[in-house]
């Protein structure tokens, strides 16, 4: 059969085509590119930022990966689900009292030596303390001549601190070995000092006495002697200190060979601290006695009269007893392998 002659037309569509292709294969490149930069993106986890991503981290189709840079507060009980989570040198996920289960598919990468997971952090290790008991009024000076003073009123007690809260829970469901190590601290919330008990008052002082009475040949009355001293308050006793919050569990989900090498090269460690109880306040001063008052002078054939006693000064009251002594203990750490 006798060949066609070339077409002309056929070059610029071979051409045409290869352009075509070209175009498809870069414009394919670009798209997986996307894909994968929006796969494979960071982002930062603050506490302002953290309510733009929290449906995706709660999402268990997620392909979020977050890098924490700062203490991060978990502002209630979540589940997570993240490719990667990474912290930086001044990094932590603080949980208080709210639990947390963290699904990490990829890595879990610390920096640094700081405590990543920690339930209260030193600003926020101890409850309030009780407020300090008001102060006993001072007793009044006797009313005429040669009247007792009033007696201080007593102090009243420091109020109780705080109790400390409970620490939140911790689950890391893991895939792999975390790269750094993971330090936890899921101790509770120390409780709150006591209270200072409130001072005694003063007690009043006592009145001078009248003076003596003379007569032609005689005395009719001698000096009255002065009023004694009225008692000081009692002090208030400190307050009780609060009661330690309980420790929360951390929990590890992991496939045996992870648990192998966490275990061998120490990549997750558990703070063995524990929550304390609050100290008891301090008890307050007892309330001086007061002064007593003077005798009544003498007059002619009559004596003066003997000065008053003072008032009495209370004992100080015995500090309180220890809050809960022993109940605070440490955190548990679980492994449970997959």
């Amino acid at each position: 059969m006798p060949r066609q002659p070339d077409n002309p037309v056929f070059p610029y569509l071979e051409r045409a085509r290869a352009r075509v292709r070209l175009t498809a294969g870069v414009l394919l490149a670009v798209a997986t590119l996307a894909l994968n930069a929006q796969t494979e993106s960071t982002v930062s986890l603050t506490n302002t930022s953290l309510p733009m991503y929290i449906q995706d981290l709660r999402s268990p189709e997620s392909a979020l990966a977050a890098r924490i840079e700062e203490p991060l507060f978990l502002p209630s009980s979540d589940e997570w689900y993240l490719t990667t989570l990474s912290f930086g040198a001044g990094g932590s996920l603080v949980l208080r009292s709210h639990d947390l289960t963290l699904h990490i598919r990829g890595d879990l990468r610390t920096e640094g030596n700081n405590t990543v997971f920690v339930a209260f952090p030193p600003v926020d290790r101890q409850a309030e303390a009780g407020s300090p008991g008001r102060a006993g009024q001072n007793g009044l000076s006797g009313q005429g001549d040669g009247a007792a003073g009033s007696p201080g009123q007593n102090g009243d007690p420091g109020r109780p601190g705080s109790p400390g809260r409970n620490a939140g829970s911790l689950i890391l469901d893991l895939s792999r070995a975390p790269s750094g190590t993971v330090r936890v601290d899921l101790a509770g919330q120390d409780g709150g000092p006591g209270g200072r008990g409130g001072d005694g008052g003063r007690g009043g002082d006592g009145t001078k006495g009248h003076p003596g009475r003379s007569g032609l040949l005689g005395c009719n009355a001698g000096g009255q002697n002065g009023g004694a001293g009225g008692r000081g308050g009692d002090a208030g006793p400190g307050g009780p200190g609060g009661p330690c919050g309980m420790s929360g569990r951390l929990q590890i989900l992991a496939p045996n060979a992870v648990r192998r090498v966490v275990l061998d090269a120490g990549r997750i460690v558990l703070a063995p601290t524990r929550a304390m109880s609050g100290t008891a306040g301090a008890s307050g001063t007892p309330g001086a006695g007061g002064n007593g008052g003077a005798g009544g002078n003498g007059s002619g054939f009559c004596g003066g009269g003997s000065p008053g006693p003072g008032g009495p000064t209370p004992a100080p009251p015995s500090p309180p007893a220890p809050t809960q002594p022993g109940e605070c203990v440490p955190p548990v750490f679980q492994w449970i392998t997959r």
